[in-house]
């Protein structure tokens, strides 16, 4: 499966090398937009002449879909229209001379990404788990969430739940649902992983993070582990440092974690100031240049200060 590139607010000199640069490297180019080129047989599509309107149009589907833009549109008020409509996957086209244009394929994955609402950025995270292949589905509640768990307890592949704890305030109510099935299936627990999210600028050392300790400790071999508790901000970083980066073990002389690594293992605790991926990439030492491709439309989140680092993770025990 191949991202749609949407071309917007393009100068006719960018727009006719880009579209040489499409047709020569395959890609079917539609100078006009319509819903019916969505649906035919080309794998790899690319609209060359749209506007903001036909833009979110395009983005109201089921598709992967990436931004290629002027770079003099880099600025705050750009990228702050792209968040609100979550247009995240943006490549902004400077000198041509120095393009390197994100073509790359999504793999399809079988592991499950579980949003429990309400989630602060899910959006984000949404669109950073798609490009990766993971298959991604929201429940507004807590019936239906357990419900479905309970549906997926023959599931044997990866289920990684997020929750928000600030916003999710029955939390310790929806970990005893959840370790009722561990009991009733206790090969659940190979598969079932949680994703804490918490906003750790406030005081972290409230009733529900002392409860949930607790409860921890009384339930830790028959619960999910849970060693970590990630900061809003900083778990956008660490996705695109543990899923962009498609040929870790390649890459002896840098070290890259997967997620379950982060989530699991308490001695790794990678510094998100340093911006790894990204200090590499503008160094240009990847030993393949062609695995920086996947990140290229997401270089913006390091680069922007929209986004800043803050104190990263809390470990629990």
């Amino acid at each position: 499966m191949f991202p749609i590139f949407a071309i917007y607010d393009l100068s006719t000199k960018k727009k006719q090398i880009l579209n040489n640069i499409l047709e020569f490297n395959k890609f079917k180019v539609f100078d006009n937009f319509s819903l019916f080129y969505l649906h035919s047989n080309d794998t790899k599509k690319a609209f060359l002449n749209l506007d903001w309107n036909q833009i979110l149009t395009l983005n109201s589907f089921d598709y992967p879909l990436i931004i290629l833009t002027d770079k003099k549109n880099y600025k705050e008020s750009f990228l702050n229209s792209c968040i609100e409509e979550n247009l995240i996957p943006i490549y902004f086209l400077g000198n041509p001379a120095h393009w390197n244009l994100p073509f790359f394929s999504i793999q399809k994955k079988k592991n499950l990404i579980i949003f429990f609402n309400p989630i602060k950025f899910k959006k984000i995270y949404k669109t950073l788990f798609e490009f990766n292949g993971y298959k991604t589905i929201t429940l507004p509640s807590m019936d239906s969430l357990i419900f479905f768990l309970k549906e997926q307890q023959n599931y044997r592949n990866q289920i990684f739940l997020i929750l928000d704890l600030d916003n999710q305030r029955n939390f310790m109510k929806l970990f005893i649902e959840i370790n009722k099935l561990v009991k009733s299936n206790f090969l659940f627990l190979k598969y079932l992983n949680l994703i804490v999210l918490k906003d750790l600028k406030e005081d972290i050392l409230y009733p529900s993070i002392l409860a949930l300790k607790q409860f921890l400790q009384q339930h830790q071999h028959e619960f999910p582990p849970i060693c970590k508790i990630f900061d809003y901000h900083y778990f956008i970083f660490l996705l695109l440092e543990c899923l962009f980066f498609p040929y870790q073990k390649k890459f002896k002389s840098f070290v890259f974690y997967s997620l379950k690594d982060f989530l699991y293992n308490k001695e790794i605790q990678d510094n998100m100031n340093l911006k790894k991926l990204y200090k590499l990439y503008l160094n240009q030492t990847l030993p393949y240049w062609i695995a920086s491709k996947k990140i290229l439309p997401f270089l913006w989140l390091y680069q922007t200060s929209l986004y800043k680092e803050n104190q990263g993770e809390l470990l629990l025990g």
